[in-house]
Parts: C-alpha cells; sequence; structure tokens
C-alpha cells in the first residue's frame, strides 16, 4: 500500500503531467525501443510512428495519479490494460525495463534533479501498478490455459475458408492447426494476430474481434485491408491452407448484465464485435424483442453481414434499422442523428415515462425531454470509425445514456473519446 506522502507527491505532479504528459510518452518510447530493441516484437510500430501511442500513456499516466485514493476506479482500465497485455503475451520481468524508461523519461522531460522526491515517489507508485498488472495478468493467462479447449501465448490455426464480404472486408475462417479443441468466448471479445519477423525483421501484431458465434469449431475474424494497413493488407494475401498465430480469446467489450433491453450501433468494421454480441444475446435466450441492432454504412454494397443480419432476424426478430449515407430507401438517409435514434428507441418501446417524482417507468409515452428518454436498464454498445464513435457518443449522452450505460470498443489506441 502506498504511502499518504507518496499519493500526495504523485499527485502534485498532476499539472506538470497534464502540461507535458504527451512529451513524456514519447520520450519513454523512444528510450525504451532504443534500450530494449526486442519490445519492437509487440509494439504497433504504426501507433509509434503516429503518436497515438504517446498520447495514450500520458493519459493513462493522468488517470493513474488522479486515483491513487481510489485504486477500486481503476478496475475496468486495468481490466482493459490486461486483455491488451495478454494478447500480445507482456511477461513480468518486461516491467522492470518499462519502469526504467518511464523514470528517465519523467526526469528527463520535467528536468528534475536526481533525488526529486517526486522521482521516488512515482518509482513507489509505479511499482504497486505493475504488482496489480503482473498479478492479474498472470490469472488471465492460467485462465486461458485451464479452460476446454484453451492455451496460454500463440497457436497456429489455419486459414479454412476465405469469403469477400465488401470490396474491402473479408472475413477468415480458423480452424486449430492441431485439430484439438479451441475454447468458447464471450461475445465483443476479440483475439490477437501475430506474423512472426513482418515489420522490418520483428513481430506484428494485431488485435481484432471475433465476429461468429462461439461453439463452433472454427473461430472467425472480419478484416477491412486498412490503407497503408501493414498486417490487414497481408491477411488479405492469405488463402485456404496458410497459417497464422492466434492469442486465446479475450477482451472486456461484452454484454453487460446489468441491462434488461440492448442497443448495438455499428458502422464499417466495427459491426464485428456487435454481431458476436448480438449472437450470444439470442442464444442466451435475451427475447428479440429486447434487443437493437443499427448498422451504418455508405451503402448497401459496403453493408458487411447484410444478408446474414437479414437471415437471422426473419428468425429472430430483433429491432433492425439500417442508416446509409447514400439514400437507397433503407430506414435512414445520412449520418445517424439524435432524432432517428430517439425515434427507434421510441418505437421499440426502449423507452421510459419521467413521473412527477421523479424515476422512470416503461411505457411508450414520449419522455418530457430527450435527456430522460431511456433508463439504466437499456445499455447502449457501439463500435466503428473513431469520427462515427465520438458522434454516437454524444448523441447517447444527450438522450440520457450515461458512463453505466455507455459501452463501446475503440480499435486501435484506447484513448477518449
Amino acid at each position: 500500500m502506498l504511502s499518504s506522502q507518496t499519493i500526495q507527491t504523485v499527485q502534485s505532479t498532476i499539472p506538470l503531467l497534464l502540461e507535458h504528459g504527451e512529451a513524456i510518452g514519447i520520450y519513454f518510447y523512444g528510450h525504451l525501443l532504443r534500450e530494449n530493441p526486442d519490445f519492437k516484437h509487440i509494439f504497433n510500430h504504426a501507433n509509434q510512428a503516429k503518436g497515438q501511442q504517446a498520447q495514450v500513456i500520458a493519459q493513462t499516466i493522468v488517470t493513474y495519479a488522479q486515483r491513487l485514493n481510489d485504486l477500486e476506479s481503476l478496475a475496468p482500465l486495468i481490466k482493459q490494460i490486461v486483455s491488451k497485455h495478454t494478447s500480445i503475451g507482456v511477461q513480468p520481468e518486461q516491467y522492470a525495463a518499462v519502469g526504467a524508461s518511464l523514470m528517465v523519461a519523467i526526469q528527463h522531460v520535467l528536468e528534475l534533479p536526481d533525488e526529486h522526491p517526486a522521482l521516488a515517489a512515482w518509482a513507489d507508485a509505479y511499482g504497486a501498478l505493475s504488482d496489480i498488472l503482473i498479478t492479474a495478468e498472470e490469472s488471465t493467462y492460467s485462465q486461458n490455459e485451464e479452460k476446454a479447449g484453451g492455451w496460454r501465448g500463440f497457436r497456429d490455426f489455419t486459414v479454412s475458408e476465405v469469403v469477400t464480404e465488401t470490396p474491402e472486408a473479408k472475413s477468415f475462417y480458423l480452424e486449430p492447426s492441431d485439430d484439438k479443441p479451441i475454447s468458447a468466448f464471450e461475445g465483443g471479445q476479440f483475439v490477437a494476430v501475430k506474423f512472426e519477423g513482418l515489420s522490418s525483421g520483428y513481430d506484428a501484431i494485431r488485435q481484432y474481434s471475433l465476429s461468429g458465434e462461439s461453439g463452433e469449431l472454427h473461430y472467425r475474424i472480419t478484416t477491412k485491408a486498412e490503407k497503408g494497413g501493414l498486417v490487414s493488407r497481408f491477411l488479405h494475401k492469405l488463402g485456404e491452407g496458410d497459417l497464422v498465430s492466434l492469442s486465446a480469446p479475450g477482451g472486456s467489450f461484452t454484454l453487460n448484465d446489468a441491462h434488461d433491453k440492448h442497443i448495438f450501433v455499428a458502422a464499417g468494421v466495427g459491426i464485428t464485435p456487435l454481431i458476436s454480441m448480438l449472437y450470444e444475446a439470442l442464444e442466451r435466450g435475451i427475447p428479440a424483442d429486447k434487443l437493437m441492432f443499427i448498422q451504418c454504412s455508405r451503402s448497401p454494397e459496403h453493408q458487411i453481414f447484410r444478408e446474414e443480419l437479414s437471415d437471422l432476424n426473419k428468425t429472430s426478430p430483433f429491432f433492425y434499422r439500417q442508416c446509409l449515407e447514400q439514400n437507397f430507401g433503407d430506414h435512414h438517409s445520412g449520418h445517424i442523428t439524435d432524432e432517428c435514434l430517439k425515434a427507434w428507441i421510441l418505437e421499440a418501446g426502449f423507452s421510459c415515462v419521467v413521473k412527477a417524482e421523479g424515476g422512470c417507468e416503461s411505457g411508450l409515452g414520449e419522455p418530457n425531454d430527450m435527456a430522460n428518454l431511456v433508463d439504466d436498464s437499456v445499455g447502449v454498445y457501439f463500435c466503428g470509425p473513431r469520427p462515427f464513435m465520438t458522434s454516437v457518443n454524444k448523441i447517447v449522452r444527450r438522450l440520457g445514456f450515461n458512463d453505466s450505460t455507455i459501452h463501446h470498443e475503440v480499435f486501435g489506441p484506447s484513448n477518449a473519446l
């Protein structure tokens, strides 16, 4: 446990971290990779080049400092970090090198003398965080290994089928090369795909959401060939019989049992975790009339799983709507808006009526204002390109959703929307 003096000293640096956090992140990664080139096997070089990873670590450092008095509130962030770390194979011995480079970066950017108390305080704070992460990561590794069909680290899979979904997206059906069982997964989870030596002689690892149903003899991932995307474009060149290495399924973007009704809002390839959540919800026996699925696309040609969703909707009549940027006679033409989402929530019966004394009752009547459209029984999940997610995040908050009812997955470095 950290002393009150350590916590006070670390938190006194927050103003400086807010001002210089990104510079610390940039210096940190430069120092870490110079001193420990083997880390290039696990870091995304594209994110490094764009500076996105530096922004993320800057936000993480500030958030950790702000919440040292309430570490329990960091549980969701810790869970997210652990999911990413275990997917790329982070090991306990690597934390010492990371800590050393972080201290060097803080001292250099903030121009602190060797004996400055902030350095000792941050060393203690980092040690406490690394202990938490190492313990949680070993627990995750062990759980993955002990599951039926599970494993630790990476496992070889064979591409059994490739399906072109749109001009830009393909689905890959992956079967274990050893013909042994594979572990079940929760809708919304991902696997990491590793190709050895693909990035200037270093391994390249990327996470892709599982887009199919759990319990099959294969996993399905669906990817878009991103412009300049090293791994995605290499993946799109694979055919039947080619090998890939996968981590065990992981991730914390999953169905939340606290909600009675679930709204999924997908754009582009962001549909991948959401369709697997939809499959899981139906498999669990959640009534179809408590599920809403909204798919946003440029045009029908670019709608991933268009026929699959349509067929599923015929057998399980969940509330299904489409937003198309071009007018093709579907439910909404253009980007999703407050007005169309509000109308669909009312039409589906997901809204509530505000009583005079406060609180909500289920009902179809229109609420007194948009900010009270829903209560905590309704959860919203969204995934897609970052501008789309930023927009949807603002829309759902204006409609009355809050931190406990909003769930999203960011593809790439998980800095705030």
